[in-house]
């Protein structure tokens, strides 16, 4: 629902699309994580697929987050949907470049 799914024992969480156009979510001690979803219209719309993402104002080639990249301080993530994921006149540059540990 986030934009974010936990796997159960490990400190990884799988990136997705998330069901809100924006929201910001209290850490406690006065840090905040802000997720927005741009391309999105936060209804269920059909951009359902994350083409890109930034952390931090910074571009993340990894299709998946460790908790100290976005929680254990403020952080923000930038999720740009698009309604289908790759076709052939699509720049690919932007592709996933590591892999879930």
């Amino acid at each position: 629902m986030i934009g974010l799914y936990h796997i159960t024992g490990q400190i990884t969480l799988l990136i997705h699309s998330s069901w809100y156009g924006s929201m910001t979510i209290d850490l406690g001690t006065g840090k905040r994580l802000k997720v927005t979803s741009i391309g999105g219209d936060g209804n269920g719309d059909c951009n359902i697929y994350v083409q890109r993402l930034k952390v931090n104002g910074k571009p993340w080639t990894r299709d998946w987050l460790t908790w100290k990249d976005v929680f254990a301080n403020n952080g923000t993530m930038d999720l740009y949907l698009v309604q289908i994921l790759y076709n052939a006149q699509q720049d690919l540059s932007h592709q996933v470049q590591e892999v879930n540990p």
